[in-house]
């Protein structure tokens, strides 16, 4: 079964995309790692909207 997941949620001002995605693919152990100085290693998150469907 495959299904499709998709997340809002609310990050603080001046994060790059390019850090978010670094971190939410390290988070959800699409990759192996996020450099240290990525700004959101450090930050809590939470999560505003949840959506799921099966494919």
């Amino acid at each position: 079964m495959k299904v499709k997941v998709e997340l809002q949620i609310e990050v603080p001002d001046g994060i790059s995309i390019e850090n978010i995605e670094e971190f939410l693919r390290f988070e959800f152990h699409y990759s192996g790692g996020c450099s240290s100085d990525n700004p959101m290693f450090c930050e809590d998150y939470e999560v505003e909207e949840f959506y799921i469907e099966e494919l």
